[in-house]
């Protein structure tokens, strides 16, 4: 037979379909996506933010050493404002970019946590190796509905991965899910 077709075992020897299985009832695959992890729109003002203050800092420690150095006066005020602002400007690209290359995919037997901007990295956390779990929120994540979830897992060189910029309800869920624990269970 050539080609692809959509047809089961089944259908080629019996020449009738046979009835499709019920996915939602079905087990998936390992390793199957179930689908990604939508990252709350707030977690990239949150990355821009941090990292244009830690550029602005990097940039501006030397700049006042040059200035001191070089006895500027009143050029070093110049110096110092153009250090932050193109620590600022660079902080927000970097924060864009690594916003850009930040996912979380919930998979059948775990989650899976992309990121980095320079060098790449998938972080696989497979179910059966999680120990416990916490979701985080601080001040702002909770105004803002947002929160963190800490994966603690046993027998890996990666004991702690902490999945950021999340809705508060998603980690919740992901926790629920993770563990296979029932909504309102306390896990005893």
């Amino acid at each position: 037979m050539h080609g692809i077709t959509d047809m089961n075992d089944e259908t080629l020897n019996s020449g009738t379909k046979a009835p499709a299985s019920d996915p939602i009832s079905a087990p998936a695959e390992p390793g199957a996506v179930l689908g990604p992890v939508l990252i709350h729109p707030k977690e990239r003002l949150m990355a821009c933010v941090g990292a244009a203050f830690w550029f602005a800092l990097l940039l501006t420690g030397p700049s006042i050493a040059l200035s001191v150095l070089l006895h500027l006066g009143f050029a070093a005020a110049a110096l110092i404002a153009l250090a932050i602002a193109v620590g600022i400007w660079l902080g927000i690209r970097f924060g864009q970019a690594e916003h850009a290359h930040y996912a979380v995919s919930q998979l059948s037997d775990g989650l899976l946590v992309k990121r980095g901007v320079f060098w790449h990295t998938e972080t696989f956390v497979p179910r059966s190796r999680i120990q416990h779990t916490e979701v985080n929120q601080g001040p702002l994540d909770r105004s803002w509905g947002m929160a963190s979830l800490s994966l603690h897992t046993a027998g890996t060189h990666v004991e702690k991965v902490t999945v950021s910029g999340l809705f508060r309800h998603d980690a919740i869920r992901l926790r629920d899910e993770l563990l296979d624990r029932q909504a309102g269970s306390d896990g005893a």
